[in-house]
């Protein structure tokens, strides 16, 4: 079910809201558990059966790990039971490379859980319901974040629920649905039309706004979703860490890796590259293991070669910075590293956007004025004049900017930027919701 849909906004957030409210603290966890399993039900039935075999798998492969004192046989359930979570998602497959994110959201927490229960740095969850609500919790199905089970283990059992934290819950809501229905859904407009084209009838200047509108598509789609996410959580009383950190401030492609999808970076550091030997082992295995691990990362996106050739491209570029050209972008004027950053990721969305290798390279040599009909045409000139108020307003959505002046209204002490704040606080939200849901209605 997708959070910007009437259905989930007007029939089952209020339903499940009030039963989780009027239920007492011991009763929330199940009906939360059973609440995320009529979510994913709601969206496809057929992949509810896999959902709840994992849990019950997980549940009882670690605490036969708990049971077990020797190493070699926890680690036999600990294999079993990653195995059980790659076939769920080899399984789930929509077409020849789309993995629903509702399964790869799940099986990732799985592994999580079963990972820390093998390293013994937690005890099995003999609660089988707190279990069920730590991989099938519903704000996280459609694209996370990921939230590692120590994150998670104490919230599953102590949290409190209360009207600041409901309130700004809320208002994180409304934000994320906004930058998808609004933002996402309008500025990816321009990038269908390039798209639809073939790449040798685009210029260069088509093609560098179209990436850039899809890079920007991208953006608000994911950090939208995991606004939604993170404040329904919260109006339930957890706390989930941040997924976003204003991406496109980065001055380097390991800047922008810390501040994009930071759950999908973390888990990929703690449970693949760590694992493999991080960078004990010297240079040749650290750059093998930060080549496996940047091909599943691809893989994470989707299952084709045009996937693994973007985690390729990011691959590349990481090596070049920890070998030598990190040092160098430290003595750069942030402008220039940051314009440095912004040309890799639009590059490799060449990558992410294609259909196959060739023609993503066919969009590279577009972007690089080797192929297409010039440098500019008509349609990048009617593209900036019809786009150019959406293009701004989606950079200011995307800096830290409206962030940051309203933080200092909030610490100023004049009574004006108080009352600023005050009025705006109760009066954006409800203004930006009315504005969301009217784009909701004339199908956006």
């Amino acid at each position: 079910m997708d959070f910007a849909s009437f259905g989930f906004i007007f029939r089952f957030l209020p339903i499940f809201m009030i039963l989780y409210f009027v239920a007492p603290e011991k009763v929330k966890n199940l009906v939360l558990f059973l609440g995320s399993l009529v979510f994913y039900a709601w969206g496809d039935k057929t992949r509810l059966t896999m959902l709840f075999a994992a849990i019950i798998f997980d549940y009882v492969l670690a605490l036969f790990m708990g049971i077990c004192k020797k190493r070699w046989v926890r680690f036999i359930f600990f294999m079993a039971g990653v195995t059980l979570n790659l076939s769920f998602i080899a399984l789930s497959h929509q077409s020849s490379w789309v993995v629903p994110a509702g399964t790869l959201i799940y099986c990732m927490q799985s592994i999580s859980y079963l990972s820390e229960c093998y390293r013994g740095t937690v005890q099995p969850q003999k609660d089988f319901i707190k279990l069920g609500v730590y991989i099938s919790m519903f704000p996280q199905m459609n694209l996370g974040p990921v939230v590692g089970y120590r994150d998670m283990e104490e919230q599953l059992s102590h949290r409190k629920v209360d009207v600041e934290k409901v309130k700004s819950g809320l208002i994180r809501f409304i934000v994320g649905l906004a930058k998808k229905v609004i933002l996402a859904n309008s500025i990816c407009v321009f990038w269908n039309t390039v798209s639809a084209a073939n790449p040798e009838d685009l210029s260069t200047l088509t093609a560098w706004i179209g990436f850039a509108s899809f890079g920007f598509k991208i953006y608000f789609d994911f950090s939208g979703y995991s606004d939604m996410a993170t404040g329904l959580a919260q109006i339930m009383g957890f706390s989930l860490k941040e997924n976003f950190n204003y991406p496109f401030t980065a001055t380097s492609v390991k800047d922008f890796w810390s501040r994009w999808q930071i759950s999908l970076s973390v888990w990929f550091k703690d449970y693949v590259y760590i694992p493999l030997g991080g960078s004990r082992y010297g240079i040749l295995r650290k750059w093998f293991n930060m080549l496996l691990t940047w091909l599943l990362v691809g893989a994470w996106y989707g299952i084709a070669y045009h996937f693994y050739a973007w985690g390729l491209w990011f691959f590349f570029w990481m090596v070049l910075e920890s070998s030598f050209l990190g040092k160098l972008l430290e003595k750069l004027p942030e402008h220039v590293t940051r314009i440095y950053t912004w040309l890799v990721i639009i590059v490799s969305l060449s990558f992410f956007a294609a259909d196959s290798i060739s023609q993503s390279m066919d969009y590279i040599m577009v972007l690089f004025g080797m192929k297409g009909v010039g440098l500019v045409d008509r349609m990048a000139l009617f593209s900036l004049k019809s786009q150019i108020i959406l293009i701004a307003v989606a950079i200011v959505s995307a800096m830290p900017w409206v962030h940051n002046a309203a933080q200092r209204l909030r610490n100023s002490e004049g009574g004006l930027g108080m009352a600023i704040t005050r009025v705006s606080e109760k009066l954006f939200p409800a203004l930006l919701l009315i504005l969301t849901l009217a784009y909701m209605v004339k199908g956006y």
